[in-house]
């Protein structure tokens, strides 16, 4: 909160709402703590059909955050005039191992049965490639964020 904070000229909040409860009430304290721009990036949602896919390999649901469309009507609706940006992102996350990979991806689904562990490495196995520096990487899963910005007035 602000008393703990302080105020800042510039406030970045990066993919830290997705998953956060009370948006509004967060969003309010980010505006507050900034004198003069707010800027903060949430995952877009071009990567859930992959997401969901793996999901359902894996034996789970897909539970998606709020999207940046929600995030930018509530600002409206706090009369705040924010700016989006889809952001230009080229990387791939990289996995040394199929068994990283599974790791990474349980740390997310949570834990996996025995025989959703090895559809989810052999779906891997077949959508993965090695890149320049061998390690593995799933061309479906590029990262998508979004920026949404504000000046304060």
């Amino acid at each position: 909160d602000y008393e703990q904070i302080g105020d800042y000229d510039i406030v970045l909040a990066s993919r830290c709402l997705n998953g956060i409860s009370n948006i509004k009430e967060t969003v309010l304290t980010l505006d507050e703590i900034a004198n003069k721009y707010v800027y903060i990036t949430v995952f877009g949602s071009s990567s859930h059909k992959y997401k969901k896919e793996k999901a359902k390999i894996a034996g789970k649901t897909f539970k998606a955050g709020t999207d940046y469309s929600v995030l930018f009507m509530l600002l409206k609706s706090l009369g705040i005039e924010a700016n989006i940006v889809q952001l230009e992102c080229n990387n791939l996350k990289e996995y040394s191992d199929m068994d990283e990979a599974i790791q990474r991806s349980m740390w997310k689904l949570g834990e996996l049965e025995e025989e959703n562990k090895i559809a989810l490495e052999n779906y891997f196995k077949e959508i993965f490639v090695k890149n320049d520096r061998g390690n593995w990487v799933n061309p479906k899963d590029k990262t998508d964020l979004v920026l949404i910005w504000w000046k304060k007035e």
